[in-house]
């Protein structure tokens, strides 16, 4: 199943682990309105 993109978050982090996950990450916010080709 497919859902369209309601909301754009910014999250910060640390580093990557070695299987490519976040490291230590924190939801900072809730972004504005942006269209797919500035994401």
């Amino acid at each position: 199943m497919w859902l369209r993109p309601e909301a754009v978050a910014q999250i910060e982090f640390l580093d990557w682990t070695e299987a490519d996950r976040l490291r230590h990450s924190k939801f900072v916010g809730l972004r504005g309105a942006r269209n797919r080709v500035q994401l």
